[in-house]
């Protein structure tokens, strides 16, 4: 008898979540634990841990870069009134993009590391690994300042690096980078004191959310596989 097959209903940095084709329920798939992968699902065979039944699964999410997971999950984890998970999640996906974005700039679209516009593989790794040496314990001010740094040209100037956004909000964007203050409140969160934000206190992000789209979108971040094996 040919296999059932079942779409991907929702995928997480963490997770992928799918109906049995066979008994209904919904399952829940470790990417790491139980898929062996961090990579996107094109397609694969699972079996259902309720019913025994093998089926094929595919349509996994598909994310440019990592940092977008992190922040795709805030409208859920919010919905769901995790508020603690909320700032933890941004917090982590704000590190995540300044890495990112850094490591594009410095290193995946560096003229440096290119010979013919192809990557020059030894020179980039061994000093993407010093830098991962110097930066592995920076914390959250000293990363954000790297960041800002990094990108003063963009900042000071509209020099769009993937598809030209709409409307420019440079000025705006930077700024909510600049003073935000999610480090703070991440830190009353998981410290002794275990802080219980409340939803008030949420919802006065969303501008922050926000920036870190538009500014993804304005620096093109990429994760860094999708640009080192493209000539430039």
């Amino acid at each position: 008898m040919e296999k059932l097959s079942a779409s991907i209903k929702k995928g997480t940095y963490e997770n992928i979540y799918v109906d049995c084709p066979y008994c209904g329920n919904e399952l829940i798939f470790n990417r790491i634990s139980d898929l062996g992968t961090s990579r996107p699902i094109a397609g694969k065979e699972l079996k259902c841990y309720q019913c025994g039944d093998i089926f094929w699964t595919l349509n996994d999410r598909v994310e440019t870069s990592d940092y977008k997971w992190f922040i795709r999950e805030l409208d859920k984890i919010k919905d769901d009134k995790n508020y603690r998970a909320y700032v933890m999640n941004l917090y982590q996906g704000l590190e995540a993009f300044f890495h990112q974005a850094i490591i594009n700039k410095k290193f995946d679209r560096n003229p440096d590391f290119r010979n013919y516009g192809y990557i020059i593989r030894k020179k980039y790794n061994d000093e993407r690994e010093k830098y991962y040496n110097k930066t592995k314990k920076w914390a959250f001010n000293k990363m954000r300042s790297e960041f800002l740094e990094s990108f003063k040209e963009e900042r000071n100037n509209y020099i769009p690096q993937g598809s030209k956004p709409r409307e420019d909000k440079r000025i705006k964007c930077f700024e909510l980078i600049e003073k935000t203050k999610i480090n703070e409140l991440r830190n009353k969160v998981v410290h002794k004191y275990a802080y219980r934000p409340s939803l008030k206190e949420i919802n006065e992000y969303d501008n922050l959310v926000n920036a870190i789209y538009w500014l993804g979108l304005y620096l093109d971040v990429k994760d860094s596989i999708l640009l080192v094996n493209k000539p430039i």
